[in-house]
């Protein structure tokens, strides 16, 4: 298990299926488990969640006309350990979570790397514009 004494801030894009999760009553509990997951696969302690060490940006859902496939939530990881960081200097990795044959959630990892770096580029064009560690509007 990893060091909870180190930080190494990273923004994690977890892609996931929108018909996995959505429901009339989406909420953040709902995608806890997915960040919870996560962070079992990375080693960390699912504590930290609850803890607030890390925050969580989740995309929300297209109008019903429009056929999504797949939303994101960013995870800014070890958020306090930096303020404001160059995100063209921040690491940034991007896993699938779904659902096996029972409803289980798996990190899946993408097996080929120029994928992986497509994606996150692609991804980054919206998620540079997040601000690191908070939401749009700061909290009070």
């Amino acid at each position: 298990m990893a060091n909870s004494q180190q930080t190494f801030p990273k923004r994690v894009i977890l892609r996931l299926l929108v018909d996995e999760f959505k429901s009339e009553s989406l909420s953040l509990p709902e995608f806890d488990g997915a960040i919870e997951k996560y962070l079992a696969f990375a080693r960390r302690p699912t504590s930290e969640n609850a803890e607030g060490k890390h925050y969580a940006h989740v995309e929300p859902f297209q109008e019903s006309g429009y056929k999504q496939k797949f939303f994101h939530v960013i995870l800014d990881i070890d958020k306090d350990a930096v303020s404001n960081p160059a995100f063209d200097w921040l690491e940034h990795q991007i896993y699938r979570v779904c659902r096996d044959e029972e409803g289980t959630l798996k990190v899946i990892p993408f097996k080929n790397p120029l994928e992986s770096a497509k994606l996150v580029r692609e991804m980054r064009v919206y998620t540079d514009k997040l601000p690191w560690g908070m939401g749009l509007v700061a909290r009070k």
